[in-house]
């Protein structure tokens, strides 16, 4: 693939550097991951766009047939889990910790962790599920399956599978056709 500044890392050099990643693996070198690479698992048919922050300082596993657009952030200390077939937008956050801005506690990365409070719990999205542009999702939230969230939007708690959400917080917009979807990826993950 050619480029105009940054270029894609590919598997076998991906492996080289000490990820843990898939066949056909493509992170763009613009993508900065701190942490622990032993945290951070890649499937197979990946590709991590331009300007994405991982901190892998907890699990942070990707499934196969993922993409992320650019620009999103990833927090995994609370665990991470995006399976198959998930994929979205620009300017995308996963928050697997929160913090408590109540006052009762000091917030930030640099006090000492006594001293912090807030939620840490994992984030799921489920296969075939998405993210539109600019969603926030909260500790503790699982995306079911097929699920697609609207952009700006916020999500926090359960969603629902195979359903449209939208908002601040995310409120049930629709449901979605599952068929189509699972037919065409049915057998891809087996023969990859």
């Amino acid at each position: 693939m050619t480029s105009l500044g940054g270029y894609f890392l590919e598997t076998p050099e991906l492996r080289r550097r000490g990820l843990i990643v898939g066949e056909n693996v493509s992170i763009s070198s613009t993508v900065c991951i701190y942490g622990d690479y032993s945290n951070l698992k890649i499937g197979n048919h990946v590709r991590i766009d331009d300007y994405v922050v991982i901190l892998a300082n907890g699990l942070v596993e990707l499934g196969s047939y993922i993409h992320v657009s650019p620009f999103c952030y990833f927090q995994g200390g609370g665990g991470l889990f995006l399976h198959d077939f998930v994929a979205m937008g620009s300017h995308c956050s996963l928050m697997t910790n929160g913090s408590d801005v109540s006052g009762n506690h000091l917030t930030g990365v640099t006090p000492p962790k006594e001293t912090l409070g807030g939620d840490k719990a994992p984030i799921i999205m489920e296969p075939h599920s998405f993210l539109c542009a600019g969603v926030t999702v909260n500790p503790g939230t699982t995306i079911s399956e097929g699920t697609v969230i609207a952009a700006n939007s916020f999500a926090k708690d359960y969603i629902k599978s195979w359903s449209f959400y939208g908002g601040c917080p995310v409120k049930f917009l629709k449901y979605r056709n599952s068929e189509k979807i699972l037919k065409l990826s049915k057998g891809l993950i087996v023969n990859h």
